[in-house]
């Protein structure tokens, strides 16, 4: 029969009359209550014996060496009402031992290896089968969340990123990446591409870049993806039908169906523009990206008017956020920074919201009249309000900014989004073409792969050439080699193409590598990146004067100067349809070869466009005279 005592017999090892018996003595909160949801007899309950020892000057207790975790975990349980008293506890008693002896077995006890959290996660993902998420995150002691990451890591994963994690070719944080999608074809495909790209680190690990790596993943659109799915709401893309696939590691999902996620996005745009509209603006704008730049704006002078409620959450928050300010990260709670730091910016954006729902409220009728409101989506889903802009200040005279010059296009005042399209365009361009040159493309990619580091420069002498007998690097290259050369030959050709196209630097300063402009044809480089421009993504929250720049190259002068009078939009609308009428491209795409829109193609644009320049006025004493 097995020994057992009750919860008052044990003691821990650290109180051994001879000194402490127990190696470990150090336990977070979260594993003891892990452990705790564990141990009850309706769960998993005790699964092996306490290690214990006895002194002859206290008998009938017993010290535990083994199992000091599981001690505390039952004595919350106790405590907490969960377990009686009197419960019984199953030990292994080995009697009467020197502190050495009772340490050396201690020590062996805690030697068990840990589970891999690939076995983990598979293990909660056949338990979450058919269950609550929030009930097995209870049995097991864990947070919904740290559950949900569990089960996510144990249900999307493809076997492929499973086999390489278990390897320790992947660490965690790559594989949480991986984990935003369930697509299992996608996922393969950028392992893949990992494979190229990564390098020995100096634990012994692959490196690879994690955000170019969620790029991948998400086809470039996670942040709109974000932005839009925050604006929308989760639930709300579900209920019309949209499957998003969940980020447990970070913010926002994968949605399967874009086209619904937009349309979603501008009906609900219409609907707060129209809101907004039907209290007396005399104009709204929705834009789906902020844009921090409103050119050509005057701005009303609005009291705000805030609400009682509001101006004591406004009060408190402005003491919580001085407090928070106040902490020393580095000296008060250096383990909570990010803690600190997501509350600042959470209370941040809630007192902006409060300020400018004072000022909608504060807005006189005659204020209304004339200007307006443009409504932004901020990048996390939120709205940001600009209120009270006034398209032309003074008495309806056109306001007057550098003397009514615009900037040029080769100052360039862009967004992200709008030099990774640049920079896109350009690399995709030169690997579609470096498939037709199969020889070269092929040395290119062999010196590339070979090289021991830096794979964003492949193409300097001095860094070509095999790995300087590292073993490491050898079998990584023989392995990138052998999985390689398993491909298609067309996906060979472009896995290839795209791998030294990527490590070019092409397009991002105007210029293209040399070597590759050896291999492929300027002239077909220069047709191949005009065919891949997208101007509506350009354009995307371009400033305005640059945006003038660029009508004054493709529309002419005198549409320019009508285009300082009007909104952003319209001025967007105007530029993406002469820049695909006129073949326009910004000065990174353009070679010796890029010919500049010719007088008779920005005439036929001119014509076509929106906005006229606007005759002067004559008056009424000079049509007489005339």
């Amino acid at each position: 029969m097995a020994l057992t005592a009750t919860i008052d017999q044990l003691r821990p090892g650290q109180d051994y009359p001879d000194g402490n018996i127990n190696a470990r003595q150090h336990y977070t909160d979260a594993e003891i209550e892990e452990l705790a949801a564990s141990l009850r007899p309706d769960r998993d309950g005790q699964l092996r014996p306490f290690l214990v020892a006895t002194h002859p000057s206290t008998p009938k207790v017993y010290y535990v060496f083994g199992g000091g975790r599981r001690r505390i975990a039952y004595t919350r349980l106790i405590e907490s009402g969960k377990l009686p008293k009197s419960h019984p506890i199953e030990i292994k008693d080995f009697g009467h031992l020197s502190v050495a002896e009772a340490l050396s077995k201690s020590w062996a006890d805690n030697k068990a290896v840990p589970m891999h959290p690939a076995d983990l996660a598979a293990t909660f993902a056949v338990l979450a089968a058919d269950r609550p998420v929030e009930e097995i995150a209870a049995e097991r002691g864990v947070t919904v969340r740290a559950a949900q990451q569990h089960i996510a890591l144990g249900t999307r994963l493809a076997p492929e990123i499973i086999a390489d994690w278990r390897e320790g070719l992947l660490n965690r944080e790559a594989v949480e990446v991986f984990a935003i999608t369930d697509d299992h074809e996608a996922q393969n495909s950028a392992l893949l591409w990992a494979k190229t790209q990564w390098q020995w680190a100096h634990n012994g690990r692959h490196e690879i870049n994690l955000k170019e790596l969620r790029q991948r993943l998400t086809n470039k659109k996670e942040p709109e993806m974000k932005r839009l799915l925050g604006f929308v709401g989760v639930d709300a893309y579900r209920e019309a039908g949209g499957i998003v696939t969940e980020d447990f590691f970070g913010e926002g999902g994968v949605v399967k169906d874009m086209k619904l996620l937009k349309k979603l996005a501008k009906s609900k745009m219409d609907n707060l523009l129209a809101d907004l509209q039907a209290t007396g603006w005399s104009w709204t704008e929705g834009r789906m990206k902020r844009n921090f730049m409103h050119h050509g704006y005057g701005q009303a002078k609005i009291k705000p008017e805030p609400l009682a409620s509001e101006m004591i959450r406004q009060d408190e928050i402005e003491k919580r956020l001085e407090k928070l300010e106040a902490i020393d990260i580095y000296e008060d709670a250096p383990q909570d920074e990010d803690k600190i730091n997501t509350e600042i910016d959470a209370l941040r954006a809630e007192l902006e919201l409060l300020e400018q729902k004072a000022l909608l409220a504060g807005a006189t009728k005659q204020q209304k009249a004339r200007s307006g409101v443009i409504v932004s989506v901020c990048d996390d889903g939120s709205q940001h309000y600009d209120i009270g802009l006034i398209r032309s200040a003074g008495e309806g005279k056109p306001e007057k900014r550098n003397g009514g010059q615009s900037q040029q296009p080769a100052q360039q005042d862009l967004t992200y989004a709008a030099t990774r399209h640049v920079e896109s365009c350009a690399e995709e361009a030169v690997a579609e073409l470096l498939v037709d040159h199969p020889k070269e493309l092929f040395a290119l990619f062999l010196a590339a792969a070979a090289r021991d580091n830096d794979y964003m420069d492949p193409f300097r002498a001095d860094r070509a050439g095999v790995p300087s007998g590292k073993t490491a690097s050898v079998k990584a290259f023989k392995k990138l080699y052998s999985e390689y050369v398993k491909l298609d030959p067309i996906d060979m050709f472009n896995t290839a193409a795209e791998y030294i196209s990527g490590g070019a630097e092409v397009g991002r300063d105007g210029s293209i590598d040399p070597l590759l402009m050896s291999i492929i044809d300027e002239e077909e480089y220069q047709k191949a990146v005009a065919e891949k421009f997208d101007p509506k993504t350009f354009f995307e929250g371009a400033s305005k004067r640059f945006m003038l720049g660029v009508m004054a190259e493709t529309l002419g002068e005198e549409t320019r100067a009508a285009g300082e009078h009007i909104g952003d939009q319209k001025i967007r609308e105007e530029v993406i349809a002469a820049a695909k009428k006129t073949g326009w491209l910004p000065p990174a795409l353009r070679t010796s070869k890029y010919v500049e829109p010719t007088p008779l193609e920005i005439a036929i644009a001119a014509k076509g466009a929106k906005t006229k320049a606007k005759a002067p006025k004559t008056s009424t004493a000079k049509k007489k005279a005339a």
